[in-house]
């Protein structure tokens, strides 16, 4: 390729763009004109065959809508339950697994070998787990009072079948994340606390936790813009019940937008949903800026 710049007398400058412009391309393609033909989208009314201009009506219509409140009240929840849990739990994890051993390594694949899993198979699994009367959690506690739980439709317990579901599926990357940075931690900072007197906790909270911030920092706003992109999930295990207390905003755009075939109000969601995370995200790195 250099040889062929040199040919034609491309200065540097020039190459540097035609480099580039593949992802440009790609970018333009896949992610720029798919906003602005769904902001365009927004703007109208009637189905996908039939599409009037409108202005914005299909926005003015957001803020009486009480099932997307209820989503939006959903998917909050969703991201932080989710971003504690996940994080919470892929540290132990690594924690655990993070010597070089058979033991740990045996440990890592089996915590890893789900996140690899596609969305419709790993709901299937658990699907198989909870099924009411008929799944594996009915027979290991059949003749007792916990048989009787049905963790798709009861308000209580609905939310969280989808939250240990999910952890199931994608505490495993997390967990390879912090195994890493764990790993780039000198030890001789362990050793001088030792030396010190320092036990194993002390060690943890002084040395180890300061240390996986900046990991941390990222994970976080990684595990929520995808803990808004929630779909599957509530898809497939719960349809979004009981009560819409599943159904996540992504859930409910695509209900609007092929279920009830308003493409408009669907398109008018999304955007909204792509203003909120923008405005969150920029917030949570404002913020986990100042407490570094």
């Amino acid at each position: 390729m250099l040889l062929l710049f040199k040919k034609f007398n491309i200065k540097e400058e020039h190459q540097a763009w035609l480099f580039l412009l593949p992802f440009f391309v790609l970018y333009l393609t896949f992610t720029l004109y798919p906003i602005i033909g769904a902001f365009l989208m927004s703007l109208q009314t009637g189905t996908f065959t039939r599409l009037e201009f409108t202005g914005i009506s299909n926005y003015i219509r957001l803020f009486s809508d009480k099932i997307l409140l209820q989503t939006l009240i959903n998917t909050f929840l969703f991201v932080i339950v989710s971003t504690i849990v996940y994080l919470f739990f892929a540290t132990i994890f690594a924690l655990w697994a993070q010597n070089p051993s058979r033991r740990s390594t045996i440990v890592r694949i089996c915590i890893y070998i789900p996140s690899i899993l596609v969305i419709s198979v790993m709901t299937n699994i658990w699907g198989l787990i909870f099924r009411p009367h008929l799944g594996v959690w009915s027979y290991i506690t059949q003749g007792t009072f916990l048989a009787d739980f049905n963790w798709f439709r009861d308000p209580a317990l609905a939310r969280w079948t989808i939250v240990l579901s999910t952890l199931w599926w994608s505490v495993g990357v997390n967990m390879l994340i912090i195994i890493a940075s764990l790993r780039s931690i000198p030890n001789e900072l362990y050793e001088a606390a030792s030396l010190d007197g320092a036990n194993e906790f002390k060690q943890f909270f002084s040395i180890t936790l300061p240390n996986l911030y900046p990991t941390y920092r990222t994970l976080i706003i990684l595990q929520t813009l995808a803990s808004f992109k929630l779909f599957g999930q509530p898809f497939l295990l719960t349809g979004g019940g009981p009560d819409n207390l599943t159904r996540s905003v992504v859930l409910y755009v695509y209900d609007v937008g092929f279920g009830a075939r308003n493409p408009g109000y669907a398109a008018a969601i999304s955007v909204m949903l792509m203003a909120i995370l923008i405005i969150f995200t920029t917030i949570q790195i404002k913020l986990l800026k100042k407490t570094n």
